[in-house]
């Protein structure tokens, strides 16, 4: 049975794999739409600098956990998510089981031409799955309107939308709504894994929680940074937040809630939707000297969590 569990703020659901393919599923064949989001270190890094993701993922369906930076991290601060539900295993399972019920999928996001190889791929894996349409991720804005035209057109059990952390989860959050019953999913690179552009790596490796290392020596010139630098950044995090919650336990004081601090939004560059794999620029926040750096540290979403709550008590 599916259960919520909080970290750094945000809530994922926890299943064991079997049953997440089972929910999602059920939830395609049933036609109930929605928002579907995979979580893992970059994510909540992205998430600490922007607005826009930090909404999007408030505003999902479900919120898988997504490697073992999650998993590990979460263990620490005493609430674990048990589970690695990424997409690029669960994608393939939930299609494998689908085949026969004739689920039918749409491709949109990556390189031209990826994801055809993506969905070529898949549907020779598993006869019966149904192609519903491909489209490629370097779109202009004002494209968008006839894209998702085609996408009701084709009506599909899933739309994958494979654009990267955080451009698909705001483009999801800003367009599912125009896509009744069809339940929208953020996949970051999985179409260059399907397409074999980029290889896997191989078991042994992804058993023991080193996949992000592999994709490092894949892809140094575009992963270095989320990685080498990325993963400390999400320590950070992880210890700062760690540090909250011990002064609050020592001065039995609640954790300060969302809710709780009425802040003034700070200005931020969101990325247009459908220009492919970007990164979103967000304002950096104002600084300003003792308790007023406190209070502009936690004026977005985890970056509220991720500040010792103790230390922001005249913040709201």
């Amino acid at each position: 049975m599916a259960n919520t569990v909080s970290f750094l703020n945000a809530r994922f659901d926890q299943m064991p794999p079997d049953e997440a393919v089972e929910v999602l599923l059920e939830r395609l064949l049933n036609r109930q739409g929605g928002r579907v989001y995979y979580a893992n270190a970059h994510t909540m890094v992205t998430a600490a600098k922007n607005k826009a993701l930090v909404e999007a993922l408030e505003r999902k369906d479900l919120l898988l956990a997504d490697g073992s930076g999650v998993r590990w991290s979460s263990t620490l601060l005493g609430t674990p998510l048990i589970y690695n539900l990424n997409g690029t295993d669960l994608v393939p399972a939930l299609c494998k089981a689908g085949a026969s019920e004739n689920l039918s999928v749409y491709f949109l996001g990556a390189k031209p031409g990826v994801a055809e190889d993506a969905a070529t791929n898949l549907a020779k894996v598993y006869p019966g799955l149904v192609i519903a349409g491909v489209q490629h991720g370097y779109f202009l804005k004002e494209d968008t309107p006839k894209i998702l035209e085609a996408i009701r057109e084709a009506r599909p059990h899933l739309l994958l939308v494979a654009m990267g952390v955080p451009m698909q989860e705001i483009w999801i959050d800003q367009y599912s709504s125009q896509l009744p019953g069809i339940t929208c999913m953020g996949v970051g690179g999985l179409f260059d894994f399907m397409a074999e552009r980029v290889p896997r790596a191989p078991h042994h490796i992804r058993e023991v929680g080193m996949e992000w290392l592999w994709r490092l020596m894949m892809e140094p010139s575009r992963l270095w940074k989320r990685y080498l630098i990325g993963n400390f950044v999400f320590l950070g995090l992880v210890i700062a937040y760690a540090f909250g919650k011990l002064l609050n336990k020592l001065t039995n004081k609640a954790p300060v809630s969302l809710e709780s601090q009425q802040l003034d939004p700070i200005p931020e560059v969101v990325p247009v939707p459908g220009a492919g794999h970007q990164e979103a620029v967000g304002t950096k926040m104002r600084t300003t000297k003792g308790k007023d750096l406190l209070k502009k540290r936690s004026k977005l979403g985890w970056f509220r969590a991720v500040s010792p709550p103790v230390l922001k008590k005249k913040c709201g």
